[in-house]
């Protein structure tokens, strides 16, 4: 698994091949801070696509592919939140048209459901989540994983 935090601008936290061990990953998923800015969705999708979703970094060419995204807000940047949300939905459309999965998850009152689904696969109820704050997340776990990673691959292969 790899993270990249993201507010005006992305933040590499780790790549996909950066622990192998479960423990040393939570420890720092557990240390990073929250960033409280804007929102730039489409450069948090656009650095997963184009960076950590490469071989240099950890993706395995026979494990298949997700990205999650977990934000708080309606995509800012640029200014004009038409063009941000557009912006973001077509960095979507080209992680999907790779055959990436695409899971949105809204924290928060500022994040719609109608933001979540142009940015996710389909279904909605499959693929999308909200949550009141960040530590309701940890009870969604069980069905991100399962949209994440089917059932027939999950032990084999994710």
């Amino acid at each position: 698994m790899g993270v990249a935090s993201f507010s005006d601008i992305v933040q590499p936290q780790f790549q996909l091949n950066t622990y192998q061990t479960l423990d040393p990953m939570l420890r720092h998923i557990d240390r990073m801070p929250h960033l409280d800015q804007s929102t730039n969705t489409q450069e948090a999708i656009k650095y997963a696509r184009t960076v950590m979703l490469t071989s240099q970094n950890g993706d395995r060419a026979t494990a298949p592919n997700s990205v999650i995204v977990i934000t708080d807000g309606v995509p800012q940047i640029p200014h004009d939140p038409r063009e941000a949300q557009r912006l973001a939905v077509r960095e979507a459309d080209l992680l999907r048209q790779e055959g990436i999965t695409v899971i949105a998850i809204g924290v928060g009152p500022q994040i719609t459901q109608t933001v979540l689904s142009s940015l996710a696969n389909q279904p909605p109820s499959r693929y999308t989540f909200q949550v009141n704050d960040f530590q309701q997340l940890q009870g969604i776990l069980g069905q991100v994983a399962s949209a994440a990673c089917p059932s027939s691959l999950r032990l084999s292969k994710c």
